[in-house]
């Protein structure tokens, strides 16, 4: 007779931490019972994607069907994956974005800035991590509802490839949600943390209607905003935004642990840290030069967005900040007219470096309280 018990795959948590706080950390799953975790909201999760090296293709030798004796599995020298989607939640954001960025949050000021020249540190299997840092490799745990202690997941020396945060005045109040992609070319192990004390979901959300006026400015002094009291800014109504983080790594050299094999170094933002912006503003006398702006090969344009902005400057250096992106240099990739019952631009931008001794983009990560 078939096991009777049914699942769900809403059933199934899934918790992220740094990976070990030791020397050893990098590559060493975090065996702490809960306090340095953090639960992810999630809409969906994916199992890990264990991706091994299969060779089943048919061998020389008698007749013409493959022989199971001669096939190839390994597990050696693989990337493993995890997709994650969920509500953007304060924890979350800070531990996906540090790691993303390859970056700590500057604990003053609250922010990751990158600068013109940024180059992230190469991680090594091994290296010392700091609790409470989340800018070298994560651990994961996918706790499943099975009552037994084999069937949970437990990943470490991840990396975060891609990060996306979104947001739509028209769903669930314009809060931010994110989607992720997850990478480690470590073991993963299937088993629970002895004594595990589950955290809670992190009850503070970002909301875009909790934003200050976005702002978006011509670099170039060209006056092109026409319609506008201050000809070289834009302050549109906004209808959804986001932005895109692709940060590839190669996961390098090989070490045996225990009958293992792992990555002795892993290279980050090969070839490049990519940064890009989208938003849906309404279309009007003002906006609609950015239909022919994006065009221009020698213009570009600062955007501000956040959730406290200084009124004269619009610097998001302002006692009470805490969520928001300033990207100085912004090239437009795309600029579309959409014909909706309220016409409307569909942006796109890539945040691109411009002379030296400045920060392409800022995030603000966490509250910033002023000196």
């Amino acid at each position: 007779m078939p096991n009777s018990n049914v699942y769900s795959g809403k059933e199934f948590a899934l918790y992220v931490s740094h990976d070990v706080a030791a020397d050893p950390g990098v590559g060493n799953f975090n065996t702490n019972t809960g306090s340095q975790w953090s639960r992810i909201d999630i809409d969906s999760v994916s199992f890990p994607a264990f991706n091994p090296t299969q060779e089943f293709e048919m061998r020389s030798g008698r007749g013409r069907v493959a022989s199971i004796d001669t096939m190839f599995t390994s597990d050696k020298g693989v990337v493993r994956e995890l997709s994650i989607a969920g509500r953007l939640t304060a924890d979350v954001y800070k531990i996906f974005m540090e790691n993303a960025l390859g970056e700590s949050t500057d604990e003053e000021y609250g922010d990751i800035d990158i600068a013109y020249n940024h180059s992230p540190a190469t991680v090594s299997n091994g290296d010392e991590i700091t609790s409470g840092d989340y800018h070298q490799t994560l651990s994961f745990y996918l706790e499943a509802p099975i009552d037994t202690s084999e069937q949970g997941f437990q990943l470490a020396g991840c990396v975060v490839t891609a990060f996306a945060v979104t947001s739509d005045m028209g769903t669930a109040a314009g809060r931010f949600n994110f989607s992720a992609t997850v990478q480690t070319g470590f073991d993963i192990a299937q088993g629970e943390t002895s004594g595990w004390d589950a955290p809670s979901i992190n009850s503070t959300s970002f909301f875009l209607s909790d934003m200050e006026q976005m702002q978006i400015e011509d670099n170039t002094g060209g006056e092109i905003f026409t319609a506008e009291d201050d000809t070289d800014v834009l302050l549109p109504l906004v209808n959804s935004f986001g932005w895109n983080i692709e940060s590839p790594s190669k996961m390098l050299g090989m070490t045996d642990n225990a009958g293992s094999s792992e990555p002795q170094v892993i290279a980050r933002q090969i070839p490049e840290l990519n940064i890009s912006w989208s938003a849906n503003i309404k279309y009007d006398d003002a906006s609609a030069a950015l239909i022919n702006e994006y065009r221009e090969t020698d213009h570009s344009l600062t955007l501000r967005l956040s959730d406290d902005l200084d009124g004269s400057t619009f610097n998001q250096d302002v006692s009470g900040a805490t969520f928001g992106v300033i990207s100085k240099f912004t090239k437009l990739q795309g600029a579309e007219f959409s014909g909706d019952d309220v016409a409307s631009i569909n942006l796109t931008g890539k945040c691109a470096a411009s002379g030296t001794n400045t920060d392409v983009v800022s995030f603000q990560i966490q509250e910033y309280v002023e000196p």
